[in-house]
């Protein structure tokens, strides 16, 4: 699929774009856009459940899933994602902008953006950005995840084995618990008597297997160890503090008591657990080092029949340098066009969007070479000045191609015809820009009647004129016709500007006016510019050209307009106009998911910043969510809209409002206060 816009399709199913749910082949998605797409289950954009997926410099944008995966939905064997962004997807499941299921080595995600994604369920929902819960490995290298909201994991939940990262922006999400990154994490531990540490345990031939999963809060941990062929019976299953090949003091938990498995039967093969724990962060460091083991005790071996070290098994970042995870704001700018590929089908196609790192960004140069791609999202280089940055898009500059215009040309023609009585000769030399006429100076003897007829001259050029001037009577005896070069410059103009509107507000449209005045009516083209930026082009009629534009910027600046001149009046350029153009108004509105809610369910509150009537934009910024004067969070406005997921409202009615801060083209507002009831 190539060059290809699909938009605004619903699926009962899966897939509401495209669907490859049982495919046997490979599919390859190449410069094309999947916008406003629909489906009942899952894969609001695409379902790729082939052996490989690639896609290539495309959006996916604005689709939502009634199931996982708002954007993608992939459950293959492999998937390739280059160069190509997700925004704006919705799952009422799990994976806001993307789920992966995939179940080979080879699933990889390279230049990607993946921002303002949302993973919406009453029940809680992971990934928002997105969802890791297949068998598959998963690299993610030079991509950008941000502005993503879910219950777990805003920017991405881990499920399945661990994931590679390199390069790679995970920062700036949202979520009551793992705002960027939620896991669950699991480690393992085969169990021998080699393992124990003098002074030695007897010899033992018994072996076992010990697993520890750590949920995605962070602190809950799941215990269960298997054991068979012991010499005698167990007395205890603890966890200890140390490093391979060391003996340490038993770990303890959250209060303060021993991390040991309770109610130890007295058999030699037996699996025990799950029993639950609340674990330290300090313990889960030790843990995600390798510094915890399990040591089985029994009657025959008192200080450790068998003991395994505990390594990870899947749920983890293996972080390869270079990587912004859980960092706070990245500083990036808004998702736009900042030059690159173009996607989607002729007449419905954009230029892909990327978040450009702003001055102070941590990404800027934070970046390893090792398995840095040489090119970002946009097709620029990667390395700039000797350095890459973090995430999907470099800091090279985007440049429009050059606009060669066609140089001007410039001819004449002249005809002369001369005939004369005598030996009187006249003659005229065609040149560019001017006629000249030499005639003999010997006078002849007697009457001399000459006679100059079909003088033309024909010309087009840029700067004057040239005309023909006849002396004398060019029939007349006794006299001479004599013709001569004049130049005639083009005539002066004179231009004045005016505005509907000396002072506007952002994104209010302002009514430029320009007259252009000479001895005649002048045509051709005006330019109006705002210092020395274009706002735009107008075509004089009667000698006035209009523009209308909403694009003023904020402040004060000067509006001059330039006349480009035509085949016989002069460019000019107007004196300055005045204009000063204040922020524009806004009106911030908040919803809820449901206005009356049962303790403990998670309630969506959304926040909607328009700008007010007679403005256009979209704001941008921050608003702050409230119960009373209590704040509930801040999030980042995405399009003009920003979701917050609560469970922690009590039991009661709660007034809750929310408050726009305001950016540089829009001020702060106040949105009405919402009664939210929870039962």
């Amino acid at each position: 699929m190539v060059n290809s816009t699909v938009s605004n399709n619903f699926a009962g199913a899966l897939g509401g774009g495209f669907g490859d749910e049982n495919a046997q082949g490979t599919l390859n998605i190449i410069d094309s856009l999947f916008t406003g797409n629909t489906t009942a289950g899952n894969g609001g954009g695409v379902v790729a459940g082939g052996p490989q997926t690639t896609i290539t410099s495309s959006e996916i944008d604005n689709n939502s899933s009634g199931g996982t995966g708002g954007g993608v939905f992939a459950n293959g064997q492999g998937l390739l994602v280059q160069s190509s962004t997700f925004s704006g997807n919705t799952s009422s499941g799990n994976g806001g902008g993307l789920e992966i299921e995939t179940t080979g080595p080879n699933t990889t995600l390279v230049n990607t953006t993946i921002t303002g994604n949302l993973a919406l369920s009453a029940n809680g929902a992971n990934g928002g950005g997105v969802d890791v819960a297949g068998s598959g490995a998963l690299t993610l290298l030079n991509d950008t995840i941000n502005l993503n909201q879910a219950t777990n994991g805003g920017g991405v939940y881990l499920l399945g084995p661990a994931v590679s990262a390199e390069n790679t922006i995970i920062a700036g999400n949202i979520a009551p618990s793992g705002a960027d990154v939620a896991t669950i994490q699991t480690f393992t531990a085969s169990m021998n008597s080699a393992q124990v540490v003098s002074p030695p345990g007897s010899i033992s031939g018994a072996t076992g297997l010990t697993t520890l999963v750590l949920g995605g809060d962070g602190t809950t941990l799941s215990f269960t160890s298997f054991w068979t062929g012991l010499q005698g019976y167990p007395r205890a299953v603890e966890l200890h503090n140390a490093p391979a090949g060391q003996n340490g003091p038993i770990a303890t938990d959250a209060n303060g008591n021993p991390l040991q498995l309770a109610m130890v039967p007295q058999t030699g093969t037996f699996t025990l657990g799950p029993q639950t724990f609340t674990v330290t962060p300090a313990f889960i460091s030790q843990l995600q080092a390798g510094n915890i083991y399990v040591l089985l005790t029994s009657n025959a071996a008192p200080v450790g029949e068998i003991r395994g070290q505990l390594t990870p098994a899947g749920g983890h970042i293996i972080d390869l340098g270079g990587n912004l995870i859980g960092t706070g704001d990245p500083l990036l700018g808004p998702l736009t066009n900042n030059g690159g590929p173009t996607v989607g089908g002729p007449g419905q196609s954009i230029t892909l969007q990327t978040e450009l790192p702003q001055p102070g960004s941590p990404a800027i140069g934070n970046g390893n070479f090792s398995l840095a791609p040489p090119i970002d999202a946009r097709g620029l280089p990667s390395v700039v000045n000797g350095a890459i940055n973090s995430g999907a898009a470099s800091q090279a500059i985007f440049v429009q191609p050059a606009i060669t215009i066609g140089s001007n040309t410039t001819s004449q023609t002249t005809t002369t015809s001369t005939t004369s009585s005598d030996s009187d000769t006249q003659t005229t030399t065609p040149t560019t820009g001017s006629t000249t006429t030499t005639q003999d100076p010997t006078p002849a003897t007697g009457s001399t009647t000459t006679t100059q007829s079909n003088t033309t001259t024909t010309q087009t050029t840029t700067g004057q004129t040239t005309g023909t001037v006849t002396s004398g009577n060019p029939s007349s005896s006794g006299s001479s016709s004599l013709t001569s070069a004049v130049t005639v410059t083009k005539a002066p103009t004179t231009i004045k500007v005016t505005s509907s509107a000396s002072t506007a507000v952002f994104g209010q449209t302002v009514t430029l006016r320009a007259t252009v005045s000479g001895q005649g009516t002048p045509t051709g083209t005006v330019t109006f510019k705002l210092g020395s930026k274009v706002l735009g082009t107008g075509t004089l009629s009667g000698g006035v050209a209009t523009l209308k534009t909403a694009a003023l910027p904020v402040g004060a600046g000067t509006v001059t307009v330039v006349y480009n001149g035509d085949g016989h009046f002069a460019t000019t350029t107007s004196a300055g106009l005045k204009v000063t153009v204040h922020q524009a108004a806004t009106t911030t509105v908040l919803g809820t998911s449901s206005g009356t809610a049962t303790f403990g369910q998670v309630v969506t509150l959304t926040a909607t910043v328009k700008p007010a009537a007679g403005s256009v934009g979209t704001p941008t910024g921050k608003v702050t969510f409230y119960d009373g004067n209590r704040v509930l969070g801040t999030v980042s406005l995405v399009k003009g809209v920003a979701h917050l997921l609560v469970k922690t409202l009590t039991r009661g009615t709660h007034h809750l409002h929310v408050v726009y801060s305001h950016d540089a083209n829009f001020l702060a507002s106040t949105s009405s206060v919402l009664n939210e009831t929870i039962r």
